[in-house]
C-alpha cells in the first residue's frame, strides 16, 4: 500500500476504493507492466501480489492472468449465490479491434493459431519490418469467455478510447498519463 501522504482528498477517496474495492483492479504502466494491484486482483488470479507487481502482461508468462473473466465471474456467482445465467455484464470502454495490434505471443495465450480470416477476434494486420502483427477486438474476446461461462446478456463494449477523443482519456493516444473509472452497484 502506498503512502497516503500528499495525495490530494480526490486521490484518497480513489486509493480507499482501490484497497477495499471486492473487485479485482489493477494499475499498469505504458508498457504493460502491472505497476499495482489490489488484494481482491490477487485473489481473483490466485496468484501473489510479489508474483503481479512487475509481470509483463504482453508476455504473460502467468497464463492465469488470461482466465480472469472466468474467475471474476465465478468470484461473483459465489459471493451472489446465483449462476453465470443469472448475471448481466456490461463490456465498457477499451481501445478498439480497429486499434489494438498484438503479436503472436497474445494469439498464443488465447489458444488461437496465428493464420488467416477465420472470423476470430484477431485479424491479421501489416506492420513494418515483417513481424507479424494482428489487430485484437477485446470486446469480442470477453463477450466470447463470457458466453461460454454462461452469461446471457452481455452490453456496452462499443467505445473505443483511441478513436473518441472526446469522450475517452487514452494514453496509446495522447500519451499522457491519466485515469478513467466505472461504477458498478448492485439494485436493492
Amino acid at each position: 500500500m502506498k503512502d497516503d501522504r500528499g495525495f490530494n482528498e480526490g486521490e484518497k477517496r480513489y486509493r480507499l476504493i482501490f484497497h477495499h474495492a471486492p473487485l479485482g483492479i489493477l494499475h499498469f504502466d505504458p508498457a504493460g507492466v502491472i505497476t499495482d494491484c489490489n488484494e481482491a486482483f490477487v485473489d481473483i488470479i490466485g496468484s501473489s501480489r510479489e508474483a503481479l507487481i512487475g509481470l509483463d502482461m504482453r508476455r504473460l508468462p502467468d497464463r492465469r492472468i488470461v482466465g480472469v473473466v472466468e474467475a471474476a465471474l465465478s468470484a461473483l456467482c459465489e459471493a451472489a449465490a446465483c449462476a453465470p445465467q443469472e448475471v448481466a455484464a456490461w463490456l465498457g470502454p477499451c481501445i478498439g479491434p480497429r486499434r489494438f495490434e498484438v503479436g503472436a505471443d497474445v494469439l498464443e495465450a488465447f489458444g488461437v493459431a496465428p493464420g488467416g480470416e477465420d472470423g476470430s477476434a484477431f485479424r491479421p494486420c501489416p506492420a513494418p519490418g515483417g513481424d507479424a502483427r494482428w489487430l485484437a477486438d477485446l470486446p469480442r474476446l470477453a463477450r466470447e469467455r463470457l458466453a461460454r461461462a454462461g452469461v446471457r446478456l452481455v452490453a456496452g463494449g462499443h467505445w473505443c478510447t483511441v478513436e473518441d477523443a472526446q469522450r475517452f482519456y487514452s494514453y496509446r493516444r495522447d500519451r499522457v498519463t491519466g485515469r478513467q473509472a466505472a461504477a458498478v452497484w448492485i439494485r436493492g
